[in-house]
């Protein structure tokens, strides 16, 4: 019986003109969107390893210079966009992607893409999840509804479940019917996904990706399927449908989001400036001979090494003056922006809260992560970057300070030094710190879609025309 069902199904879908055309067109934007966001991705990557080589070769070719102007004259790191970042790309737009290697000055991520994007471009951010997340279920819903409030409407369900040797079985044959349109609008992401994973942990959580939507998709079929059930007529159920799908997709995200907002509010620019700035000044000026704090480092080189004026040190001061400002700076920016972070990752934590009345609150932050483009991505990135720029700078001001004369002028060194700085490698989250954060999300999307289809099954068996 369940295979007469589900060819049922299918081939009522397909004689319905408007289903069909509806799905043509979700599909479709679908598919153009995959195919924007994949040739930008491509396009993305290869402008990285261009940026990457270009980076190298212009510091290496700057000649020779000493250890403090090498440090001013800097470098940049960037993030490549992991390769999931075509069919989600999260936070990845408003964030950034490189960030500046300066010394004395700890710069935030730079060259945002969402800011570099006219209006005539602003298509290519409906990316793919977005079409899963919004449009998808709308088509999803409204199909659910129809079928069964058709089928009520008509007389012909009640003959159906009686003539049936099990409801569960009709619901089972209904089930398979909207898995395999369900399975028509994940198998372009899966497909473009697999062609963009570079390596069998991209795999993985594509595999992951698959599943989640899959059953986001799966409790929008579900609803609708209980609210044509529950409906007396089409048209009741259309309108259950859309208000479902505005407050599920639209209302409660967005309240939710802002809800999160009040009550983990961020600081403004100038604020989070202005403490960054107060935090700096409580540490070492490298530039001020008559600083306290650097006086007091002096004092202790001094009594380190057993002499009483710097120029009797073996090593030059000046490097190491440099250095203690560095590390100081490190601690107030990694004190700042993880409380900046933090307050970023509470803010998540509290919008997924609301996956109870929500599925696409649950499935925001899986989708995210599993693609690698979530605030945690973000942070490992800006934690790297801090990391790759203690040691940059760290390396210079060693230079300065135990392979530079002080009385030496100028104080040079040759261009094969820069070769010994090794070059900035951008971190690799392994599939179990994507998932990790987010078990809660993802049982709450398999909740969501068991318990859709149980109150379908529970509503047949106590079914009455």
């Amino acid at each position: 019986m369940i295979p007469r069902v589900v060819a049922h199904e299918l081939r009522a879908s397909w004689r319905d003109g408007t289903t069909v055309v509806s799905w043509l067109a979700v599909l479709t934007m679908l598919a153009l969107s995959l195919a924007v966001h994949s040739r930008r991705h491509a396009q993305a990557v290869a402008d990285h390893a261009r940026q990457r080589e270009e980076l190298r070769q212009e510091w290496l070719g700057q000649g020779e210079s000493s250890p403090h102007s090498a440090g001013h004259f800097g470098t940049f790191v960037h993030r490549v966009p992991p390769p999931l970042a075509a069919i989600d790309p999260g936070v990845d737009p408003f964030v950034g992607s490189s960030v500046r290697i300066e010394a004395h000055v700890q710069h935030d991520f730079k060259f945002r893409a969402a800011a570099d994007e006219g209006a005539s471009r602003s298509f290519g951010f409906l990316s793919p999840a977005l079409v899963l997340q919004l449009l998808a279920p709308l088509l999803v819903l409204l199909g659910a509804a129809l079928r069964f409030g058709g089928e009520r409407e008509r007389g012909t369900l009640g003959l159906l479940l009686f003539s049936a040797p099990s409801p569960g079985r009709l619901v089972a044959g209904k089930s398979l019917a909207s898995a395999s349109a369900i399975l028509a609008l994940v198998t372009p992401l899966a497909l473009g996904g697999w062609m963009a994973a570079d390596s069998a942990n991209e795999r993985a959580a594509l595999g992951w990706m698959t599943v989640a939507y899959a059953l986001y998709l799966g409790a929008f079929a579900g609803l609708g399927a209980w609210l044509g059930l529950a409906s007396r007529d089409q048209s009741r159920a259309l309108l259950g449908a859309v208000v479902l799908w505005v407050a599920t997709c639209l209302l409660v995200p967005r309240l939710a989001s802002e809800f999160a907002s009040q009550r983990h509010p961020l600081p403004s620019r100038a604020e989070f400036e202005a403490s960054v700035e107060a935090g700096h000044a409580e540490g070492i000026d490298g530039h001020n001979p008559e600083d306290a704090r650097r006086k007091e480092l002096e004092s202790k080189v001094l009594a380190q090494y057993g002499v009483s004026e710097l120029k009797d040190l073996p090593v030059n001061f000046g490097g190491i003056v440099m250095q203690a400002e560095e590390e100081h700076r490190a601690k107030v920016h990694e004190r700042e922006f993880g409380e900046l972070w933090s307050t970023l990752a509470a803010q998540e934590s509290t919008v997924t809260g609301f996956s109870l009345v929500s599925p696409l609150c649950a499935l925001r932050p899986v989708s995210m992560a599993l693609a690698g483009t979530d605030v945690p991505a973000a942070l490992d990135f800006a934690r790297a970057a801090a990391d790759y720029r203690i040691e940059f700078i760290g390396f210079l001001n060693d230079l300065e300070a135990h392979e530079i004369d002080e009385k030496k002028r100028p104080k040079m060194v040759g261009t094969e030094t820069w070769s010994r700085v090794a070059e900035f490698e951008p971190p690799d989250r392994p599939l179990a710190e994507r998932l990790a954060p987010n078990r809660t999300s993802l049982v709450a999307l398999f909740a969501w879609c068991a318990a859709a289809w149980l109150a379908v099954a529970s509503r047949l068996k106590r079914w009455t025309p």
